[in-house]
């Protein structure tokens, strides 16, 4: 909500950037352990 309101806009966004690099990294990872198990089978 504070990215909303437009305040403290320099400390929010690198937490915010961080989070989404967090999940899409988790993203990635799944799907890389998904396409080894099918490969495996």
């Amino acid at each position: 909500m504070q990215l909303l309101a437009g305040q403290e806009m320099n400390a929010v966004l690198p937490n915010f950037a961080l989070q989404v690099g967090v999940v899409a990294l988790m993203v990635g990872l799944f799907r890389l352990e998904q396409r080894a198990k099918k490969s495996s089978r």
